[in-house]
């Protein structure tokens, strides 16, 4: 699985960079035969102004599988990616799972 993560407005130190991947890849390890490629963008959408500006989203290149997107917003980079990581897990899961029940239902059918 490839990883590629990118910072739209934020600056994203090499040891941030790191942590998210390693992150992302330990979360989604159970998945990862079945992800071609991850790509992972956090913005910073309204700069120095505050709230809750920084928008994670991860678009997931799945083998056999849609395009999977999901998108999170927070106030600080850290809880932003600890956000995008749980819905990314749920997302996988949940499409993974209709994938088996589809197969299975049309195994009995046939």
């Amino acid at each position: 699985m490839m990883v590629r993560i990118h910072g739209n407005g934020l600056d994203l130190d090499p040891r941030f960079r790191d942590w998210i991947d390693t992150r992302l890849r330990s979360a989604l390890r159970r998945h990862g035969s079945r992800l071609k490629h991850v790509d992972l963008s956090i913005s910073d959408v309204n700069g120095p102004k505050g709230g809750p500006d920084k928008r994670g989203r991860c678009v997931l290149h799945v083998k056999r599988m849609p395009t999977l997107v999901v998108e999170v917003w927070a106030d600080r980079p850290r809880d932003l990616v600890d956000g995008l990581i749980r819905r990314i897990v749920q997302t996988m899961d949940r499409n993974v799972g209709r994938q088996r029940d589809r197969r299975r239902t049309l195994a009995r059918a046939g």
